[in-house]
C-alpha cells in the first residue's frame, strides 16, 4: 500500500502539533477553571482581610475619641478630687452613692441636672451628638458612680458591673466586649472600656465607657465594594451577658438603592447554637473555601498583631464572607469559552497555514521535480527541474533546492555525454565513410598498378605505374599523418617544444612548400610583415603545420590565378595575430558552426577530392581541426570571417613564453 507524502506530512503534523495543542488548550482552559476559581476564592480573601482591618480600625479609632475625652483635664480633675476624697469620706460618699441608686430610677430631671447637665456631661453629650451612631457615653468615678453620662443609665452605681471591676483591676488594658443587643437603641451594639489614669499614677481614677452600634464601623455599600448577591456575617463565641449560649449573625440586606453610599441594613439572626470548633480555631490571616457552590472567606475580625494601639483586649469575633459561585464566575466561564474557542480556530487556522505552507514549500516542488524526472526518463534530456518559490529570497534555499541543481548537473552532464557520443559515433561514422573511400581509392589503384606491372613487360609504362604509386602512397602517408596528429600525447611537454622563431624564417618556409600548389594553379601568395621585425615563441612543426593547412585551404578555394594573403602583425597584450585571406565564395552558413569539427567536410561528406589542391575540392576534414588543435594548445584561439568577397582567418597566439612550463 503507498501512502503519499503529503498524507504523510499532515498525519505528522496532527500528531505532533495540532494534538498537542488542542490537548495543551483543553488543558490551559479547563484547569483555568480551578485557577479561576481560586482566584475567586484569594480575592474575596483579601477583601475580607481587608474588611477586617477597616473595622478594627474605625474601632480603634473610636476608642482613641474616647481616651482623648477622657483625658479632658476638668474630667481628670473631679476624678482626682473624688479620689482624693474617698481616701477620707469614703463610707460617706458610699453612703450618699446608695441612697442615689435607690431613688435613680424615679429621680427628676432637676435631680438629674448634675449629672446630666454637667460640663463633663455636655462634652459627652457633644460627642454623641456628633455621631449618632454612638448609644452611650459613661465616665464611672473610682467608687463606681455615675460621673457623668451623655444620656441616662440604667443604675447609678456601676462598681457592681463586670466592665467597671475589669477596668479597674487590670492596670491600663482598654477592654473591647463582645457584640450585644441593645434594646434601648435598638441596635446591635459593641462596648469598650477605658480606665482612666492620672499622670505618674498607675492606679486608675475612674473609668470611661462608650457603646458604639455597629452600623458606624460597619463598610457602606460602596466601600465595600460587593454584589448584592453576596453577603458577610459577624460571628462570635457564646457567654453574652446574661448568660446567651446562641451564636448571632449580622447579615447585609441591600440597602436603599437611591443612595449608593448608605449603610447596609442589619439584619439578626439566630444562625448557629455555637460557633463551631473548627471556626473557633481559625488564626490569622484565615482561611477560605469553596462549599455549595459558594466561596467563603473567614478571618478573625479583631487581631492584636495588627492594631495600632497598645493595651487592648479585643473579643473573639469573625468576619465571613460569602458569594455564591455561580455569580461570580459565570463571566469567567463565558471568558474561558471565547478564549476556547478563539484558541481552537487558532490553531485550525496555524494547521491550514502549515498544510499550505508545506505543500508549497515541500510538497508541490517534490511533484515538479517528480514530473521533470518522468520526461528525463523518456529520453528528453533538455528538461530541467524547477524547484523555486515565492518565498525563496525571503527564507532562502534548502535541500530541495540543492536536490533540484543536482539533478540538473546531472541531466547537463548526460545530455553532455550524449552529445559527445553522438559526435563520436558521427566521426565514427564519417570516418567509416570517408575512409571507404579515401583510402580505398589510392589502395585500389596501387593494387591495380601492381597487377598491370605484373603482367606488362613495357619499362616505359612501368616506370609511369611506380610514379602513380608513388604519389598514392604519398596521399596515404598524408592523410595518415593528419589523423594522428589529432590523437593527444601523454604530456604537455611533449605537445609543444617552444623555440624563439623568426617571421622572416617560417614565412620562408611557408612559401617554398606551398612554391608547387601555386605554381600549378598560377596563384599567388603575398606576405605581409610588421615594419618591425620580432620572434615568437612557439613550437616550429605545429605553427608551420598551422599555416599550411590554413594556406592550402585557401588556395583550394580561391580560383586559378587568384591571390592569396598571409598577413602577419603584434597585437596589444604581446600576442601574435595571423591572417589568411582567400578568394573564394565564402563558406555556407550551414557549414560555419561545423568547419572545425574532424572530418566534416561539408554537407555531403562524400564530396571531396583526393587531389591536394584542386579548386573548391573538399578533403577529408582535417585541416581545420588539426589546425584549431595546435592553436589551442599554443594556447590561442582561431575566429574566421566569410563573405561571398572571401574568407579571412585570424589566429592568434601569445608572442612570449607562458610563465608555466610547457
Amino acid at each position: 500500500m503507498q501512502i503519499s507524502i503529503r498524507t504523510k506530512l499532515v498525519g505528522l503534523m496532527a500528531i505532533v502539533t495540532l494534538l498537542p495543542l488542542v490537548v495543551s488548550l483543553a488543558v490551559i482552559v479547563l484547569g483555568g477553571q480551578s485557577f479561576r476559581t481560586e482566584t475567586v476564592g484569594r480575592g474575596v480573601f483579601a477583601q475580607a482581610q481587608t474588611e477586617s482591618r477597616v473595622m478594627q480600625t474605625r474601632l480603634e479609632d473610636d476608642i482613641r475619641l474616647i481616651r482623648v475625652v477622657a483625658t479632658e483635664s476638668m474630667i481628670l480633675d473631679a476624678l482626682a478630687k473624688i479620689d482624693q476624697q474617698a481616701k477620707t469620706q469614703r463610707a460617706t460618699l458610699e453612703r450618699e452613692a446608695k441612697a442615689i441608686e435607690a431613688q435613680w430610677p424615679t429621680l427628676t430631671t432637676a435631680a438629674l441636672k448634675a449629672y446630666l447637665n454637667s460640663p463633663i456631661a455636655e462634652l459627652l453629650r457633644s460627642v454623641r451628638q456628633g455621631d449618632s451612631l454612638i448609644s452611650e457615653v459613661i465616665v464611672a468615678d473610682s467608687l463606681g458612680r455615675v460621673l457623668a453620662a451623655s444620656n441616662k443609665t440604667t443604675d447609678f452605681i456601676q462598681s457592681d458591673e463586670e466592665w467597671w471591676q475589669t477596668a479597674m483591676s487590670n492596670g491600663g488594658t482598654v477592654t473591647v466586649y463582645p457584640i450585644a443587643y441593645d434594646r434601648s437603641a435598638d441596635a446591635w451594639t459593641i462596648d469598650f472600656v477605658i480606665p482612666i489614669h492620672l499622670p505618674n499614677q498607675p492606679k486608675a481614677v475612674g473609668v470611661a465607657k462608650a457603646s458604639v452600634q455597629l452600623e458606624r464601623w460597619l463598610p457602606s455599600r460602596g466601600q465595600f465594594g460587593f454584589q448584592d448577591s453576596g453577603w458577610y456575617r459577624l460571628y462570635q463565641p457564646g457567654g453574652q451577658p446574661q448568660g446567651a449560649a446562641t451564636s448571632h449573625s449580622f447579615q447585609m440586606e441591600s440597602p436603599d438603592e437611591s443612595d449608593p453610599h448608605s449603610a447596609p441594613r442589619l439584619s439578626h439572626r439566630t444562625i448557629l447554637p455555637e460557633v463551631s470548633d473548627e471556626l473557633a480555631t481559625i488564626t490569622p490571616p484565615g482561611r477560605w473555601l469553596i462549599e455549595e457552590e459558594r466561596v467563603i472567606a473567614q478571618v478573625p475580625l479583631f487581631q492584636t498583631s495588627v492594631t495600632q494601639l497598645s493595651n487592648v483586649k479585643f473579643p473573639q469575633v469573625y468576619l465571613e464572607l460569602t458569594f455564591p459561585m455561580t455569580s461570580t464566575q459565570v463571566g469567567l466561564d463565558t471568558t474561558g469559552q471565547m478564549i476556547l474557542m478563539a484558541g481552537l480556530v487558532a490553531i485550525v487556522l496555524l494547521f491550514i497555514g502549515g498544510i499550505l505552507l508545506i505543500d508549497r514549500s515541500i510538497l508541490r516542488r517534490i511533484c515538479r521535480i517528480r514530473q521533470s524526472a518522468e520526461v528525463i526518463a523518456s529520453g528528453d534530456l533538455k528538461e530541467r527541474v524547477d524547484v523555486s518559490w515565492r518565498l525563496t529570497r525571503l527564507l532562502g534555499t534548502d535541500e530541495i533546492d540543492d536536490l533540484g541543481r543536482e539533478i540538473n548537473h546531472m541531466v547537463r552532464q548526460l545530455h553532455s555525454g550524449r552529445e559527445d557520443v553522438e559526435q563520436a559515433n558521427a566521426l565514427k561514422e564519417n570516418f567509416l565513410r570517408i575512409a571507404g573511400h579515401e583510402l580505398r581509392t589510392p589502395v585500389s589503384y596501387i593494387v591495380g598498378m601492381a597487377t598491370l606491372m605484373k603482367e606488362s613487360d613495357d619499362i616505359e609504362r612501368i616506370r609511369k605505374a611506380v610514379d602513380t604509386m608513388g604519389f598514392k602512397a604519398s596521399r596515404l602517408d598524408e592523410i595518415i599523418q593528419a589523423m594522428f596528429k589529432l590523437i593527444p600525447e601523454e604530456s604537455l611537454d611533449e605537445r609543444l617544444h617552444l623555440q624563439p622563431i623568426s617571421l622572416d624564417t617560417i614565412s620562408e618556409v611557408i612559401r617554398s612548400n606551398m612554391d608547387p600548389w601555386l605554381t600549378r594553379r598560377e596563384q599567388t601568395l603575398e606576405i605581409e610583415m610588421p615594419e618591425n621585425r620580432f620572434e615568437v615563441y612557439a613550437d616550429r612543426a605545429k605553427l608551420v603545420d598551422i599555416l599550411e593547412n590554413l594556406v592550402m585551404n585557401a588556395i583550394k578555394f580561391t580560383p586559378n590565378g587568384g591571390t592569396v594573403c598571409l598577413r602577419f602583425s603584434k597585437q596589444l597584450g604581446q600576442n601574435l595575430a595571423i591572417k589568411v585571406t582567400d578568394q573564394g565564395p565564402g563558406i555556407p552558413s550551414e557549414d560555419q558552426p561545423h568547419i572545425f569539427k574532424p572530418f566534416y567536410s561539408g554537407a555531403d561528406i562524400l564530396r571531396h577530392s583526393t587531389g591536394k589542391s584542386g579548386f573548391n575540392k573538399r578533403g577529408m576534414g582535417l585541416g581545420l581541426a588539426i589546425v584549431k588543435h595546435f592553436v589551442m594548445l599554443h594556447h590561442g584561439k582561431i575566429d574566421f570571417h566569410t563573405s561571398e568577397a572571401g574568407t579571412t582567418f585570424t589566429v592568434t597566439i601569445p608572442l612570449v613564453r607562458p610563465s608555466y612550463d610547457l
